[in-house]
Order: structure tokens, then C-alpha cells, then sequence
């Protein structure tokens, strides 16, 4: 990713992963999670068929909000 999306940070590759493990960490601690967990939290059981259906059974629109 480093390569292809941010060339100039390359030097910062073992900071950037002590960083990223650290905020991983500090997540599952408090029992936390940011956004893009929420959205792979809801992916996954919206991707099965039957849970699909029930939340659009249930649903029109789900807003998000940052």
C-alpha cells in the first residue's frame, strides 16, 4: 500500500506499523471501534442472505455519520 498510494512515507514503514499495532491495541482495550470496523461489522452478517432481508425488511436507509 505504502508503494502504491503513498510512495513519500515509505522511510516511516516499521513506525507506521508500531503505530497502527499500537492503535489496534489501545482499540481492543477499551473496547472500542472506529469507523471502518463498524462498516466490516456490518458487511459481514448484511452479506447473508437471510439477515439481508430481514434488515431491509426493516430498514429504508441507514445513515452514517463520522
Amino acid at each position: 500500500m505504502l508503494d502504491q498510494a503513498f510512495p513519500w512515507c515509505r522511510e516511516w514503514e516499521d513506525d507506521l506499523r508500531r503505530l497502527f499495532a499500537a492503535y489496534v491495541n489501545a482499540n481492543q482495550q477499551q473496547s472500542v471501534l472506529d469507523y471502518d470496523d463498524l462498516l466490516l461489522y456490518w458487511s459481514h452478517p448484511a452479506a447473508e442472505p437471510s439477515i439481508a432481508t430481514d434488515l431491509s425488511s426493516r430498514f429504508d436507509h441507514m445513515l452514517v455519520d463520522e
